[in-house]
Order: structure tokens, then sequence, then C-alpha cells
């Protein structure tokens, strides 16, 4: 280890820093990843709210309701009634009086592999009806189902790999730095009898203690920054979660790989030019 580290802190120091600040990026890509994939196979149900035009007699609201549950299949929850709106607690009951509130249903839609590309359409034909005058709903959860899949394939997946590809190379050019600049001792080593394997050994231990100091630095961050991100996703309807522990494992996993596959590739592109 000694012959990689020596005289070289400068540029270790650079690769170390560099290499934690792309795998935060990766990091935050994974955290964003899972959770996107958490939501889109326990989306479970839709939660829409269906508020009815003022003044609609009791029947014609049991016959529109009676008619979304049959024919477009929502699962009818309940009515809430102006007396039943916590929103309003608080206000002074003389002033509640003067406003006049809809009422409103709640439905929720079960999210099936065949229906949720057509749940925009249908929420569409619901908010038409005459005797409906709107209707509120998650359009974030929504959004996230009906693009989930092309947002993983054309954003997520495409700057993972380029930051990692970007790590890997970094991490090879740093090797063949270090390589070249101890060229002569080497050459030494060699010439008294040292395998290619002696030369090979402190470079694996070096990257890969090198990538796995730069990953827990990176999810150090990640993780600082996931508080900041889990209120946002709060604002939106969305319950954000941490990574759990078997994607943590196949990270740092990951990490001894490409740790040892660039440590291969610098060593033998080395070896052609002695």
């Amino acid at each position: 280890m000694k012959l990689i580290f020596k005289e070289n802190t400068s540029l270790s120091l650079f690769v170390f820093l560099s290499s934690t600040f792309l795998l935060c990026f990766v990091c935050l890509g994974v955290i964003l990843f899972y959770n996107g994939q958490k939501l889109y196979n326990n989306a479970g149900y839709v939660e829409v709210d269906v508020i009815w035009k003022s003044n609609l007699p009791v029947n014609a609201i049991s016959k529109q309701i009676d008619k979304i549950v049959n024919l477009y299949g929502f699962v009818f929850v309940k009515n809430i009634a102006q007396n039943d709106l916590d929103l309003f607690q608080g206000i002074s009951e003389p002033f509640l009086n003067e406003i006049t509130l809809p009422l409103t249903s709640v439905f929720k839609y079960k999210i099936t592999d065949s229906n949720r590309k057509n749940l925009s359409s249908t929420l569409n034909k619901i908010k038409s009806l005459p005797e409906v005058k709107g209707i509120v709903y998650s359009d974030t959860k929504l959004s996230i189902l009906n693009n989930w899949h092309k947002f993983r394939s054309r954003v997520i997946l495409p700057l993972g790999v380029g930051l990692v590809a970007t790590v890997f190379i970094l991490i090879i050019f740093s090797l063949r730095l270090l390589l070249l600049d101890k060229r002569e001792e080497i050459e030494v080593l060699y010439l008294v009898g040292a395998s290619p394997f002696y030369v090979l050994k402190p470079l694996i231990l070096f990257s890969g203690l090198l990538l796995t100091l730069s990953g827990i630095l990176a999810l150090t961050f990640a993780y600082s920054l996931f508080f900041y991100l889990k209120n946002v996703g709060l604002w939106f309807g969305l319950a954000l979660s941490f990574l759990p522990l078997s994607y943590l494992f196949t990270f740092f996993i990951f990490l001894l790989f490409i740790s040892m596959l660039a440590s291969l590739t610098a060593f033998f592109a080395f070896q052609k030019k002695l």
C-alpha cells in the first residue's frame, strides 16, 4: 500500500472527493428509484373526491354515486357534509352558517395494470357529468403512476449509468497515473522476482478502500438531503422512505466490484507499456 499512497496524497484526495460527489448523486438516484418503484407497486387505490353541485336532491346524488360505482368501477367510501369538514374546525358557527358547502362523495379506485392508462380519461368522464362541480385527487401520484416507466428508463437509468461510468473511468485513470508515477519502482520489483499479483494487490486494496470511504460519505450526505426531500414529498402527498439494508448491501458490493474491475483494467493497460 505504501507503494501506492506514498507521495500521491493530492491525487488520492482529488479522486476521493470527486468519487464522493458523483456517488452522492448515484445514491439520490437510487433513493428516487426505490421510492418510485415502491409507489408504483403499492399504489393499490387512488382516492377521488367528487364535489356535487349545490342544491342537488339526495336521490339525484345517490343515482350518480351508483353510476360511478357500477359503470366506472369505483368503490364508494363515504359522503362528507358541511359539519364533517375538519378544515373548518375553530371557525365560529354564525360565520360558518353563511358558507354554503356542497356535498362531497369520497371514492377509491383500485389501480391495476389493465386500467392504469385509462384512469385519466375515466376521471375526465366523471368530471364532465352535469351533476358534478369538480373532482379532487392526487395529480402527482397519478402522474407518477402513468409515467413511471418512461421516467425510469429515460431519466434515472441513463443518469445512473453515466455517473457510475464516470466514477469507473476516474478510478481507472487515477490508478494508471499512480502506476506510471511508480513505474521505475515497479520495474525494480519485477527484476527481483515480484509477481504481477504483488503489484495488483495494493491497487485493489487502494481502489476498494477509496470507493468504500467515498460510498460511506456519499450515503451520509444523501441521508442528510433525504430529510429535505421527504418534506418536499409530503407537500405532494408522497411518503418517501430511505433505502433498506438490502439496497445498501448491494450498493457496497457493487462498489467493490467496480474497484476490482477498474484495478484489473488499469493494471493490464499498464502491463502493455512495460
